[in-house]
């Protein structure tokens, strides 16, 4: 998940919209997030203090050639950082990191035969969950504590993965739903789908295994969506008005529509700790709904990938809109600021942290290779892509998350002569070495 792009489709019922995001730090992503949708490894003291993303205005829009080797000589103290690889039992080679916290938990998916198994990894100790021909992770909490979305009994039902192992059937039997966020007090948003002649998809609220249904009251709704929930338990997401969604936030299981400008339909995608929303509306624009009532529409072309608990926006930039190439940038509320890059210029942040780390993937344009990348102290380093376990040349990599002391996950891609390669889940320590 990994979550490359925001996709925004109506479906032919013009009802449910297809969203795909990454999941960000506090607990919303993707693989497929962006998160996405699913996107969160040990702590330390970050010498990497890296400026706000603003910073990077300073910065060209290309930058020469390099590599974090090039870096470790400078005063900085940056040592080159090489992949670990994540392993486990009866983990294999298909799988992807999707998140870190920064409390030192992965969290992924591996593909196997057709069916995806989420992982966890916690101090070097990687867990798979078995059992489902399905489960897909979604977000993930500090302390561990992982939402997924788990195929069961023909039906889709989110389902926390607990610290102790337990996988806790949210809906029970007989229901289906989805995944929104899970915060770190432990409590997850998430959708029920009607199961019934007269019911309606509503959103709720789980706590230890209490469900609570948040009631839409004074907003005119058919349905409603719940996709991200912060360490406040505010909820963004979605009502549905005449076949079209509306951005809206739970307060306290109180709802307030967004005032956003256009009729278009909108749709509440994540939510950050000051309460601001990111907001995609279906006329292909994008914005951050402010907690004050205040709108920032982000510039044409610009497609969002994760906002930040600074109110900083990562994406990329097209130009053309929606068919150029992709190239990095960040929205702040002083507007859109191209990260730097390799000769080439193309590229995706996939990830971020609150000290303004951001990483991803650069490449150039016609060639195939993309190699994971991050950008510090607006600058971009490619990261290191030999692995002793790897079969065959590198083909391809991505950095998808990166955690507030400077950890990064992604994976690395070899060909070994099959039809997709080897793929390895790896870790970037960026943190200085003494």
């Amino acid at each position: 998940m990994s979550g490359a792009t925001l996709e925004v489709t109506p479906t032919e019922d013009g009802r449910r919209v297809q969203v795909g995001a990454r999941m960000n730090g506090a607990g919303t992503l993707s693989i497929g997030r962006v998160g996405r949708v699913v996107a969160l490894v040990a702590a330390g003291a970050l010498v990497l203090a890296a400026a706000p993303a603003a910073s990077s205005a300073a910065a060209p829009d290309t930058a020469p050639e390099g590599s974090a080797e090039q870096l470790g000589s400078t005063s900085r103290g940056l040592t080159y950082p090489r992949p670990t690889e994540l392993g486990g039992p009866g983990m294999g080679t298909d799988y992807t990191p999707v998140a870190v916290t920064d409390s030192g938990v992965v969290v992924g998916g591996a593909i196997h035969e057709g069916s995806m198994s989420a992982f966890r990894w916690r101090d070097g100790l990687t867990e798979v969950l078995t059992g489902y021909s399905w489960s897909q992770p979604w977000a993930v909490n500090e302390a561990g504590q992982v939402l997924l979305n788990v195929s069961v009994d023909n039906a889709s039902r989110p389902f926390v993965w607990e610290v102790d192992g337990e996988a806790v059937d949210i809906l029970g039997p007989g229901r289906s739903g989805g995944a929104g966020g899970i915060n770190d007090h432990g409590v997850a948003a998430v959708t029920i789908v009607p199961s019934g002649v007269g019911e309606v998809e509503s959103v709720a609220t789980w706590d230890d295994g209490v469900l609570r249904t948040l009631s839409s009251p004074g907003v005119p709704s058919s349905s409603a969506t719940g996709d991200a929930i912060n360490n406040r338990g505010e909820v963004a997401g979605s009502t549905w008005v005449d076949g079209l969604p509306r951005a809206v936030v739970w307060r306290d299981g109180a709802v307030t529509a967004l005032e956003l400008p256009g009729g278009s339909g909108s749709i509440g995608l994540s939510i950050n700790e000051r309460g601001q929303v990111l907001v995609a509306l279906l006329d292909d624009r994008f914005g951050v709904w402010e907690a004050d009532g205040r709108f920032r529409e982000l510039s044409a072309g610009f497609t969002p990938i994760e906002l930040d608990d600074r109110g900083v926006v990562t994406g990329f930039l097209r130009s053309p809109p929606m068919t150029g190439n992709p190239v990095p940038a960040v929205a702040h509320d002083r507007g859109v600021v191209r990260l730097p890059a390799f000769s080439g210029g193309i590229g995706e942040p996939l990830g971020t942290s609150d000290r303004g780390i951001h990483v991803g993937w650069t490449g150039r344009t016609g060639d195939p290779v993309i190699r994971p990348t991050a950008w510090l102290w607006g600058l971009p380093v490619r990261l290191g892509t030999s692995l002793s376990s790897a079969e065959g040349p590198f083909s391809g990599g991505r950095a998808i998350d990166v955690n507030r002391h400077g950890l990064v996950v992604g994976y690395l891609i070899y060909d070994d002569g099959g039809y997709t390669g080897q793929q390895h889940a790896v870790l970037w320590d960026l943190r200085p070495k003494h």
